[in-house]
């Protein structure tokens, strides 16, 4: 079957006899696309499928023998092989499944429960950058204009869940940053006061100015003191000026957190990024890699709050986070405001705007050789289970006015809730 599918793979446009028409407001741009390879089409027999299979996946949950693997992986290089593909995958009843970056925490550009193709971006990756105009584009190519429509560039930008087509090129506004920037990271345990730095911080990091991204890191971690888990609360923020302009602020703003000079470092804006993505050493040059930094196995969810958790609902969260029989579990609040606020919510399709306080990024990773597959889905519900109302009782509310959820995988797919939220259970 594999062969049969190259072969009409690579023939597909020629044995029709069809050419693609673009419409008369689609602006056409290829980059000399006469001269351009012919895309790359990797079955499953191939010494370089497993290695195209593996290229963008970030964790080993979606890389075992048991997962679901594609027929055929294709590589375009030019707009044509893209429509070729999805042509000849209709007409061979598959599935495909596009894959760019492979951020993805659910692996729905890699796997799928039925025959399936990957049609895999890596190619399309030229980023050309007008610097007296303040714009980038990110893979030039194709470009589609609003007025084709409302509804249609709505639904490209994420208002379909990705579902519409395939986009080929983004056109961003570049912001100017300073010369220099400042970090900071100050680390506090239970023991030292961490559960109320965290309460008061979500009061006051989405009033923080503009120039200010800042993030609370919570893990459980051994103590020193007697052995016993304890909760490690990480304060770290990204300031758009100097150490000079940024501790006068924190000490009006956030005293209690006590900010000194020696937790602060100033860089550059890209050293920043290396700091940010845990290669504090490394250089800048390996952004450019195309080598993934796999992961361990892991599962991850986000929610938006809207009301602040209480310090009783901190207490609930942070037992969960030394509870032994949890697996590593780490969570991340993101403040938000500033800009965002300034945004309507019906500008675009993410309308996470004015009146959430922060995200909430949940992650839970183990090993393979923890056996997650026998212990099955209650480990990671009970380690997802964190959800925690403003008296810190554990619960899936009914009522989630204090907060939105952010794509709930299991909500639409599982066996379970999904049945009940369909049902008018939850």
């Amino acid at each position: 079957m594999a062969d049969h599918i190259l072969t009409a793979w690579v023939n597909a446009d020629r044995r029709s006899g069809h050419h693609h028409r673009w419409p008369k407001n689609y602006k056409h741009t290829p980059k000399a696309s006469s001269q351009r390879p012919k895309p790359k089409i990797e079955a499953q027999t191939p010494k370089k499928y497993p290695h195209w299979r593996r290229s963008s996946i970030e964790s080993l949950r979606f890389n075992s023998t048991n997962t679901p693997k594609p027929l055929v992986i294709v590589t375009p290089t030019q707009i044509s092989h893209i429509q070729a593909a999805i042509h000849c995958s209709r007409k061979h009843g598959l599935q495909t499944r596009t894959r760019s970056g492979g951020h993805d925490y659910e692996g729905l550009s890699s796997i799928a429960k039925v025959p399936f193709v990957i049609i895999d971006l890596v190619r399309f990756r030229s980023v050309d950058v007008d610097v007296d105009n303040r714009v980038a584009w990110v893979q030039s190519g194709s470009l589609i204009e609003k007025s084709m429509g409302e509804d249609l560039f709505w639904a490209i930008r994420g208002g379909c869940g990705g579902s519409l087509g395939i986009v080929l090129a983004w056109k961003l506004s570049l912001v100017s940053v300073p010369a220099n920037v400042t970090v900071f990271s100050v680390t506090r345990i239970l023991e030292q006061n961490a559960t109320e730095l965290v309460h008061r911080w979500k009061y006051i990091a989405r009033d923080l100015p503009d120039e200010v991204y800042s993030t609370v890191i919570l893990r459980g971690i051994n103590s020193t003191q007697d052995g016993r888990k304890t909760v490690l609360a990480m304060f770290s923020s990204l300031f758009f000026g100097t150490i000079d302009e940024l501790l006068p602020l924190m000490e009006q703003r956030f005293p209690e957190l006590g900010l000194t000079r020696q937790n602060c470092t100033e860089m550059s804006y890209v050293q920043s990024l290396m700091v940010n993505n845990g290669l504090p050493n490394q250089p800048s040059e390996i952004f450019l890699s195309r080598v993934p930094i796999v992961s361990p196995s892991y599962k991850a969810k986000s929610d938006y709050v809207k009301e602040p958790i209480s310090v009783a609902g901190l207490n609930g969260l942070f037992s969960r986070l030394t509870d032994e029989t949890v697996a590593l579990t780490t969570i991340v609040f993101v403040a938000f405001g500033g800009i965002m606020d300034r945004i309507p919510e019906n500008a675009m399709p993410f309308p996470h705007r004015a009146g959430i306080l922060y995200k909430i990024f949940y992650d839970v990773g183990w090993q393979e050789e923890d056996n997650i597959p026998r212990l099955g889905s209650k480990y990671l519900y009970d380690s997802f289970r964190l959800e925690i109302s403003t008296r810190g009782l554990y619960q899936l509310s009914r009522s989630r006015r204090w907060l939105q959820q952010y794509r709930l995988y299991e909500l639409c797919t599982g066996k379970h809730l999904g049945s009940q939220i369909f049902q008018g259970q939850l």
